[in-house]
């Protein structure tokens, strides 16, 4: 190689070097413009002239008012109508009900002795007329007097056995779409109460515990149908998935309105990551923590997005110190270039930074024992250390709109929720926990909208999810079509972590992630800021639904971007005009409408 070939690779070399260090400053971050802009199509959808003459699809809720457990399943039911946006109307099971017309979409019974019911036979005839009967708890076996011969044959009991607790799921059918031959396995986190029963052979077990106890089971009964619940209703928003799926199969076809997104939260990143040395890091990776952000975790969170189609949403926390009361000093300089570059890695595969404090102490007032966290001693303190992650944001990404605040340990009073409104004037989302226990002191949201302000929560976290969380997740799914899950950075070092290593927890959460990207394909990855549009779009939409012997017809209105729905079905379909649709199972489908209206044909019977 001559001198002249030597000068020029050392030249190329020196311009890499630059731009590689160039890179590494906080003004390759403001190359463009990173404005984290939300896209909304200006004007909604209007009705067709006649849609709101169209009655709503219509139930009827039949309770117990003697009993607490019937009167909490049918709060439930009636809460998951309104957000299905259906009418319905409450009746006592010691009411005589008049003849109940084809107008009715499903009767929902939170019942455990349905001999106490007045009105059975109106049941048995709505049902063999071509109704669909929902039985939403199990019946209460320890009491004869609760059913009767003539109630279990048109259940479909043969014989009707002892009470038990079962562990596990088999999903044997698509009834649960997507899950088919799908098995949560006896590790005591999902049981339930449940009766012993011989079931007749015209009865379908759609899902059975792992000893084979039918849990769901459909029973044909003349034209219609009988579903039963053989199990106990949860205390907790978990079961609120299989309740969808229950009232999805009223009718010989239901429709109900979802948001069909996947949101993907990494807490605590951008984050100070210390050099120090943790034996079991050291011993697995040889990599000192700092070295295992950079070298290994952020890697295959990179790989794993790539793979499974995610768009990661990021909280950055600014220290790890616990003041409360002092001067919130920014980190050094050092410290400040590792921030630029895993932001700049985490916008370059389309992510998005939030913010989630200036330290991990959770904004509250509220001294929370065997946390190990010190409450603020005042709301003044609580907005100045907002201010300075905002400060300290804002310099390194001067014209991003951070919109996404996770509370630290999802712990949130309300002042400090006035903290955050007040300090953070681009935040319109609260991402805290969807579920967890009545006396925990995390902030428990559900999904909804209020004066501009969106609470978007978390419904599964881990790197090996056990089955709490799996089932946590496909719930979620099943009702509103949302994934989202949550992991940080640090988790090898959790306790309940440690009997895991790094190699076991990069393949619990792939097989996670590839299992929910196989079974359901159709949600769409999105940021939460990019979330918005599609739950606004959930949260103002109307519809209604026109049914004939050959088609059904969708009217939907008050979205701007897109109408999306879950049709369950009986029939197949054969083509559809105005609307995309996805099959998603037997019997399933998703549907997508930027119009107004839609059609979708029904194959004629040979």
């Amino acid at each position: 190689m001559n001198r002249k070939s030597i000068a020029i690779l050392i030249f190329i070399a020196f311009l890499a070097g630059c731009f590689f260090q160039y890179t590494r400053m906080k003004d390759f971050l403001h190359m463009g413009s990173l404005t984290n802009a939300i896209v909304q199509r200006e004007e909604a959808a209007t009705p067709w002239a006649d849609a709101e003459t169209i009655p709503r699809d219509h139930y009827y809720i039949l309770y117990d008012p003697y009993r607490v457990t019937s009167a909490y399943a049918a709060h439930n039911a009636e809460v998951m109508l309104k957000k299905q946006k259906k009418s319905f109307e409450i009746h006592r099971i010691d009411e005589e009900l008049p003849p109940i017309g084809d107008k009715v979409q499903g009767i929902l019974l939170a019942a455990t002795r349905p001999a106490e019911l007045k009105s059975m036979d109106r049941l048995k005839e709505y049902a063999e007329g071509g109704g669909t009967v929902i039985l939403l708890q199990r019946i209460m076996s320890s009491d004869p007097s609760s059913t009767s011969p003539e109630i279990n044959e048109a259940l479909g009991i043969v014989h009707l056995g002892p009470t038990g607790w079962k562990d596990g799921l088999s999903l044997k059918t698509s009834f649960i779409p997507g899950m088919k031959g799908k098995l949560f396995p006896s590790d005591e986190k999902y049981s339930t109460e449940g009766n012993t029963v011989t079931l007749s052979d015209d009865s379908t077990v759609e899902i059975s515990s792992l000893d084979g106890t039918p849990v769901i089971w459909t029973h044909p009964f003349g034209r219609g149908k009988f579903i039963v619940f053989n199990g106990n209703e949860r205390l907790d928003k978990s079961n609120a998935g299989f309740l969808a799926s229950l009232i999805a199969h009223a009718g010989e076809e239901s429709i109900y309105p979802i948001v069909g997104v996947k949101i993907f939260f990494l807490d605590d990143f951008p984050a100070p990551a210390p050099k120090a040395i943790i034996p079991k890091l050291q011993k697995e990776t040889g990599l000192n923590m700092a070295e295992f952000y950079r070298q290994e975790w952020w890697p295959f969170m990179a790989a794993l997005a790539r793979k499974n189609n995610l768009l990661y949403t990021a909280s950055m926390i600014e220290s790890y110190n616990t003041d409360v009361d002092g001067d919130f000093e920014g980190p050094d300089s050092s410290v400040r270039e590792n921030f630029i570059a895993q932001g700049r890695e985490l916008l370059a595969i389309g992510g998005e930074l939030g913010l989630h404090g200036y330290n991990h102490q959770p904004l509250t007032l509220k001294n929370i024992p065997d946390t190990g966290y010190e409450p603020w001693p005042d709301e003044k303190w609580m907005a100045d250390s907002l201010r300075e992650l905002y400060r300290y944001a804002r310099g390194l990404y001067p014209d991003y709109d951070f919109r996404v605040y996770i509370p630290p340990a999802n712990i949130l009073d309300e002042k400090g929720l006035e903290a955050v409104k007040e300090t953070l004037p681009d935040v319109r989302v609260i991402s805290s926990v969807y579920n967890g226990p009545a006396d925990s002191p995390w902030r428990i949201q559900d999904f909804s909208r209020k004066d501009g302000m969106y609470s978007i929560p978390r419904i599964s976290s881990g790197y090996v999810p056990d089955e709490t969380q799996r089932i946590a997740a496909l719930s979620s799914i099943l009702e509103m079509g949302v994934f989202s899950h949550f992991v940080h950075p640090d988790e090898i070092l959790y306790t309940e972590n440690e009997g895991y290593t790094w190699k076991d927890m990069q393949d619990g959460l792939s097989s996670f992630m590839e299992e929910t990207t196989r079974r359901f394909p159709w949600l769409t990855p999105v940021t939460v800021s990019e979330s918005i549009p599609y739950f606004d779009d959930y949260f103002d939409l109307d519809y209604r639904i026109i049914r004939n012997p050959h088609f059904v017809e969708i009217h939907a209105w008050n979205f701007k971007n897109e109408a999306r729905f879950l049709l369950h079905s009986s029939h197949t379909l054969d083509h559809v005009d105005g609307a995309e649709v996805e099959k998603i199972d037997e019997g399933t489908w998703f549907i997508r409408m930027k119009n107004p209206e839609a059609r979708l044909y029904w194959k004629e019977n040979p």
